[in-house]
């Protein structure tokens, strides 16, 4: 039976296709692949038979820590409806965002669909989920077109090393160790944003902006941060003048490793640090921090990477606590999908903010992770009908929305390229090769997508980077709780720094702070009474010797004197009136 192109009509600003979608496979029809696409045979409205071209992108990331608690740091919620969304225009053609997307769906019989998977920030839980979603020899489920995520690289670099050997592209939006660009392990693994190769690049450049020759790096003991570190350390040896320290920390430390990685950063004398962290260890680190005195005193500043995200930003801390001194005045470095005034994150944010309605909302819920084990049920409707939620797309949604649109451009091209009368598609190696040409590189919404042929990583000069700043939220701080806002200060584009608005550091001014304690000067001064008793003596000094030298003079001619040569004796009254000069009058 031939493939046809399975009509959607098309809809603006929300997710109708992706539920007639839905509706259409609880009703349990039959199903076969071809390649790594699902055939679904189904029917008109008229009774015709039609076979439906399924791709189909489960959504690996974190939405609970384990703990049952959903968590919205990085904005894991307006992802998945971000990369929903680019799901519906690649289904209905909508080029209202990415205009190479307009009428796609008239000449690419594919429709895409997702289902998301909570990692619980773990890379055991990660792994069985990679291993479920991608067993080719289960009809209870859709088979993986390709695989979006995860978060942390420390479990993108499992998940891909399966997901590469069983066949299927896995594209993360915001995993960045440097280590996923190995193709000998990670061979169809890819990302939409830059590595940590590429972000150390505008890190460094702020510090030579700031004149600061000393960074104390705190990173965690994992393949994000130690590929992260190891960035800035080779970043740093292209930089005149520049010494970094790094420390590292295991993830959810002990209190004892807390507070010996501390005490470590502490000895380094240094007052800029740059901690490569996540935000489950972040308060317990500051709170250290501050005790030992290198955080919230004024002197001290703290840079984080994206792995923090908005965390700083999102509750309230007690005014005058350790952590309320201690984030005060912090900044997070990260690479952005895009920043306001940039058309088509604009035009992001404005589509998600249209899918916060009942309909759009529940059909995410209804795809949102319940396959946990053990009993645990995580409550999404926290997050889900929350009044914050779809108001601001979060770090991760331009990247991932980019992610869905690039695999979704590249897996059309490979169709034109096969006779889908024969019901063949491609293979995940076919469309990883796909994704990596520039045939479909395009402007998205972080910025001209373009992934580096070799390693699968997105070109860091076709990425934003933006430098946050948390200060005081007068509006919605009280007088006993203070509630940062994110104010984002600076944008690096084309290797180069705008300033957008003042940095302020953690003493409350925008003057750069010294990258080393002012030095204190102990002169150790002599007391009044021995300076007065050496100034006698002094006195006496020069009025013996000019006594002697007029002796002299006076008797040039007596025997004695002679046979000691005056000239002599001048030196030596010459000579004592400099030295009691020196260790008296001094």
């Amino acid at each position: 039976m031939a493939l046809v192109i399975f009509p959607t009509p098309i809809y603006s600003q929300n997710l109708k296709s992706l539920i007639s979608l839905q509706e259409l496979l609880s009703t349990n029809p039959p199903t076969s692949t071809s390649g790594n696409v699902n055939i679904i045979n189904t029917s008109s409205s008229t009774g015709e038979s039609l076979l439906l071209a399924l791709a189909y992108l489960p959504f690996l990331f974190f939405f609970s820590t384990g703990d049952g608690i959903p968590i919205n740091a990085l904005g894991s919620y307006e992802s998945f409806a971000a990369a929903s969304l680019a799901m519906q225009h690649l289904n209905t053609g909508d080029g209202s965002i990415v205009p190479e997307l307009s009428d796609i769906h008239k000449r690419c019989p594919l429709r895409f669909t997702s289902k998301a998977f909570d990692t619980e920030a773990s890379q055991r839980v990660g792994v069985d989920h990679i291993i479920s979603i991608t067993d080719r020899s289960r009809t209870d489920q859709l088979l993986p077109c390709g695989i979006l995520g995860a978060a942390y690289s420390s479990i993108s670099v499992p998940t891909s090393i399966i997901s590469g050997l069983r066949g299927f592209p896995q594209i993360s939006p915001i995993s960045t160790s440097s280590s996923l660009d190995d193709k000998s392990q990670y061979k169809l693994f890819g990302r939409t944003v830059p590595n940590d190769d590429g972000t150390a690049i505008p890190l460094l450049a702020k510090l030579e902006e700031w004149n600061v020759n000393y960074l104390a790096v705190l990173h965690v003991d994992d393949a994000y941060g130690n590929a992260f570190a190891k960035g800035i350390n080779l970043a740093a040896q292209q930089v005149p003048n520049l010494q970094v320290e790094t420390v590292d920390i295991s993830y959810s430390p002990s209190d004892e490793e807390v507070l010996e990685a501390i005490n470590k950063l502490k000895n380094t004398q240094y007052t800029y640090f740059f901690g490569i962290l996540f935000s489950e260890d972040i308060d317990r680190i500051m709170t250290e921090a501050f005790n030992q005195g290198i955080a919230g005193d004024g002197i001290h500043q703290w840079l984080f990477s994206d792995g923090v995200g908005s965390y700083i930003g999102s509750k309230q801390f007690e005014e005058g606590s350790p952590l309320a001194k201690a984030f005060r005045g912090t900044g997070v470095l990260s690479a952005v999908g895009g920043i306001p005034g940039i058309e088509s994150y604009d035009k992001l944010v404005s589509s998600l903010q249209q899918l916060n309605n009942e309909d759009d909302v529940a059909y995410l819920e209804s795809l949102l992770p319940s396959d946990y084990i053990d009993g645990k049920v995580v409550n999404h409707t926290v997050v889900t009908r929350g009044k914050d939620f779809l108001t601001a797309p979060g770090l991760v949604a331009p990247f991932l929305y980019d992610a869905v649109v690039l695999i979704g451009m590249a897996a059309c091209r490979l169709v034109e390229q096969f006779n889908i009368t024969d019901d063949e598609y491609f293979t995940g190696e076919e469309l990883y090769d796909a994704l990596l040409s520039n045939l479909t590189s395009f402007e998205g919404t972080s910025g001209r997508v373009v992934l580096d042929s070799t390693t699968g990583t997105r070109d860091p000069r076709s990425a934003l980077y933006s430098l946050t700043n948390f200060i005081d939220d007068k509006d919605a701080s009280d007088d006993d709780n203070v509630q940062f806002k994110a104010v984002g200060t600076d944008v690096f584009k084309f290797g180069q720094w705008e300033s957008l608005a003042p940095y302020t550091f953690n003493d409350g001014t925008q003057k750069v702070a010294l990258d080393l304690p002012a030095l204190e000067t102990n002169s150790n001064y002599l007391s009044t009474g021995l300076r007065v008793v050496g100034l006698l003596l002094c006195c006496a000094v020069f009025v013996m010797s000019a006594a002697f030298t007029y002796w002299t003079y006076a008797n040039r001619c007596e025997r004695v004197v002679k046979s000691s040569q005056p000239i002599f004796l001048y030196l030596l009254t010459g000579g004592i009136v400099i030295l009691g000069e020196q260790r008296l009058c001094l």
